[in-house]
């Protein structure tokens, strides 16, 4: 059963919260470090699609994966195609079940943690003129380095 989100928001931010950014942040870049030391990579295919004044961009993430999200710069739309999850709510330190049909806005400054109870299909969509993915990315998402393993070794 998917939960009722009308007021709320599963983010670090958003028009209504009281968190402190950075020190969620911080927490954040914590955890990503510990997948990274930890478990190894899980492949998520990406589909971008562009129409006219629009791109989607949707994420296949698999079951029994815990995700870390980019930093949202813009609000945007995004449904849940398909599967169910567990997304974490910084506002009052729990965890939401999204399950396939659920449509949800994501608000600036938005960094999400998830994990997927089944595949879970994720798709975003960016009203923009651009159709560049460097261009997009550079418009949509705040400057984050998500550690790798690679990065680490050459360090």
């Amino acid at each position: 059963m998917t939960t009722e989100l009308h007021d709320k928001n599963l983010s670090a931010s958003g028009p209504n919260t009281s968190i402190d950014r950075a020190k969620n942040n911080q927490l954040l870049n914590q955890l990503e470090q510990e997948l990274v030391d930890r478990f190894p990579a899980v492949e998520c295919p990406v589909i971008h699609r562009f129409t006219p004044g629009m791109y989607s961009r949707e994420i296949m993430m698999p079951a029994g994966s815990l995700i870390t999200s980019k930093i949202h710069r813009t609000e945007h739309q995004f449904v849940v195609l398909s599967g169910l999850c567990r997304v974490y709510n910084a506002e009052d330190d729990s965890f939401l079940e999204l399950s396939a049909g659920h449509v949800g806005v994501t608000y600036p400054g938005t960094r999400r943690v998830l994990y997927m109870l089944e595949d879970t299909r994720w798709v975003t969509f960016h009203p923009t003129q651009l159709t560049n993915l460097t261009d997009i990315e550079s418009e949509l998402i705040e400057p984050h380095d998500i550690p790798t393993k690679a990065a680490l070794e050459n360090t």
